[in-house]
């Protein structure tokens, strides 16, 4: 009859095998992070006369690192257009090119500020969400760039200081 040891882990690494989860010792005693190994060779040289693109090259990675989640301090006119190809048989009457829903109840109003000087397009208001239309089919392949602001209905509420209009720029291509 086989035996086998009551309560052993099949799943147990050997002792020899076991991976530290602490850091690094010399990390610890020179009182720096594991992820500052790459800047620690600017700081830990023995000169204190340092390359100037050295030194440009870690202000580039600050300040990207800073500026990686504000996307308003761009001017408008450096904002992207977003580019949008639709087919002719796409550009139906009442045809929804572009849905817009804002995040905060119905307090927003979406307007078409630049590029409908024809009246090809229009912004329409249905159950909280605002859907850009064709007014009426297109005949002729063409490119129409649009500027979509939205802007607070309740202006008495708003804070000019911390909230810029959206402005969503748009670039329609209309191609047989």
């Amino acid at each position: 009859i086989p035996t086998y040891p009551i309560d052993q882990d099949p799943y147990a690494v050997p002792h020899d095998r076991l991976i530290s989860t602490e850091g690094c010792f010399s990390c610890k005693v020179n009182g720096r992070h594991r992820r500052m190994i790459a800047e620690s060779k600017f700081f830990n040289s023995t000169d204190s006369v340092y390359d100037a693109k050295m030194l440009r090259e870690l202000w580039r990675r600050r300040m990207t690192r800073h500026r990686r989640h504000h996307h308003g301090d761009k001017p408008r006119m450096e904002q992207p257009h977003r580019v949008l190809k639709v087919s002719l048989a796409q550009t139906k009457h009442r045809t929804r090119i572009l849905k817009l829903q804002p995040a905060i109840k119905n307090d927003f109003e979406y307007s078409i500020t630049k590029g409908n000087e024809n009246g090809q397009f229009e912004m329409v208001h249905k159950h909280g969400v605002w859907a850009l239309h064709f007014r009426r089919r297109l005949k002729h392949a063409g490119t129409f760039p649009l500027e979509i602001t939205g802007s607070r209905v309740n202006s008495a509420a708003s804070n000019d200081i911390w909230e810029a209009p959206l402005a969503l720029r748009v670039t329609i291509v209309a191609s047989s």
